[in-house]
C-alpha cells in the first residue's frame, strides 16, 4: 500500500509497505484522509523528534509519517467491540506494522489500524497499549474524513484553552503565527477572551488573525500605546507560547506580567528552551488531552460555529507529498491534507 515516508534527513516521498494485519483488539481501517502536523510531521523529517521513548532514530531507517489521520473501519479483530464496520475512526496508524522502519504513527498511508482499549481494559488483556488508543475516537455522522482530520488540531488547541481556564472578558496573549496559533485566536473569541492579542515577526500575518477575531496583531516589538499601558499595568496575565522557541517564550514572560501564566502548547520531546525561560514560575505546562473535546469540537462544527476547512490551504494526493511538505518548510501553508 502507498505510504509517505522520510527516507532520510530532511527527505519526503512516496513509499509501499504491506497493508497491516488488525490484532485481535484492533479494528482495520481504509485511511481516507491525513493532514501534515506543521511542527511534529517536520521534526521527524528533520531528525529533530525524541523518538517515541525519547531515543532519537537510528541512521538510515526510514519513517512513515502522519498522526492526523482519518478514515473508516473496513473489518474487526476477533475481540475488538468499541467500533464497528462503517464507523468514520481518527488518528488510524500503522505503529507496530512497519517491516524494517519506524513509523511517527504512519497515518499517512493508505490502511491503518486503530486499537479497541475498553476491550483491552475490560478483558485485562496484558497487551502494548499503543500511545494514542485513548485518541483512537468515533466521528459522528456529517463530518467527513478530511474535517476529521483536521479536527484532531481543533481539539488539541480548544482543549488547551479550557485547560488554560479561559474566561469571558479576560485578556489573552497568543505568541506564535502559525495554524495553531490561528486556531487560538479564533477559539479564544468564542469563549469570550477580550482583547486577543496576538503577537508575531511579520505585518503579512495581520489580515488572518483579524479575520480569525484577533483585537489586536503586534509585528515585532511596535507595541501601541494601550499594550504598552497594559503591560505597564500588570501584564496581559495568560499568555500562551504557540511556537516552541526560547525567543517566543521570552516574549511571553516580558508580557504577561509578574503574576500571570505561561502556557506552553505542544512540549513534545525534542523542544527544549533555556532553563532560566523554562524554570520560571509563571511558566505553565499541561498536556492538552485532545479526547476530551471530541464530542464537544464535532457538536460545534455541526451547528456551525467551527468551519475546519477554513484552516485548510492545500488538499493534496500522495504523489504531492514532497511538494506538501516543501510548502509547509516555506511557511506558505496553512493545513496541509493528503487523500488516500
Amino acid at each position: 500500500m502507498k505510504t509517505i515516508v522520510s527516507p532520510e534527513k530532511g527527505k519526503v516521498c512516496l513509499g509501499e509497505i504491506p497493508m497491516p494485519k488488525p490484532g485481535p483488539y484492533e479494528a482495520l481501517v481504509k485511511i481516507e484522509a491525513c493532514a501534515i502536523c506543521n511542527h511534529t510531521d517536520m521534526m521527524f523529517v528533520n531528525r529533530e523528534f525524541g523518538g517515541p521513548e525519547g531515543g532519537g532514530f537510528p541512521e538510515g531507517v526510514p519513517i512513515n509519517l502522519g498522526h492526523e489521520s482519518a478514515g473508516v473501519v473496513i473489518a474487526l479483530g476477533e475481540k475488538c467491540t468499541s467500533f464497528k464496520v462503517g464507523n468514520r475512526v481518527l488518528r488510524a496508524h500503522t505503529w507496530g506494522h512497519y517491516p524494517n522502519g519506524i513509523g511517527s504513527e504512519g497515518g499517512m498511508s493508505e490502511y491503518g489500524v486503530v486499537q479497541d482499549l475498553a476491550a483491552i481494559q475490560a478483558d485485562g488483556a496484558d497487551i502494548p497499549l499503543n500511545y494514542q488508543a485513548t485518541k483512537h475516537q468515533i466521528l459522528p455522522d456529517g463530518i467527513d474524513s478530511v474535517a476529521g482530520a483536521v479536527m484532531i488540531t481543533l481539539k488539541e488547541t480548544w482543549q488547551t484553552l479550557k485547560n488554560f481556564n479561559i474566561k469571558a472578558g479576560e485578556p489573552l496573549g497568543i505568541v506564535g503565527t502559525g495554524p495553531v496559533a490561528v486556531c487560538f485566536a479564533k477559539f479564544a473569541k468564542l469563549m469570550g477572551a477580550s482583547p486577543v492579542i496576538v503577537f508575531g515577526r511579520r505585518a503579512e500575518h495581520e489580515k488572518k488573525f483579524k479575520d480569525a477575531g484577533a483585537d489586536m496583531y503586534v509585528a515585532g516589538e511596535d507595541f501601541p500605546e494601550e499594550l504598552k499601558q497594559m503591560i505597564a499595568n500588570g501584564g496581559i496575565g495568560k499568555v500562551i507560547e504557540a511556537v516552541g522557541s526560547d525567543s517566543a517564550l521570552k516574549m511571553c514572560l516580558d508580557v504577561v506580567g509578574e503574576k500571570g501564566t505561561v502556557q506552553l502548547y505542544g512540549a513534545a520531546p525534542g523542544l527544549t528552551w533555556e532553563p532560566e525561560l523554562k524554570n520560571d514560575p509563571r511558566v505553565w505546562v499541561k498536556w492538552p488531552d485532545e479526547e476530551d473535546a471530541n464530542e464537544e469540537m464535532a457538536q460545534l462544527i455541526l451547528d456551525g460555529k467551527i468551519n475546519p476547512y477554513e484552516f485548510i490551504s492545500h488538499v493534496l494526493q500522495p504523489e504531492d507529498a514532497e511538494f506538501g511538505f516543501e510548502k509547509v518548510r516555506s511557511h506558505k501553508a496553512t493545513k496541509v491534507v493528503f487523500l488516500f
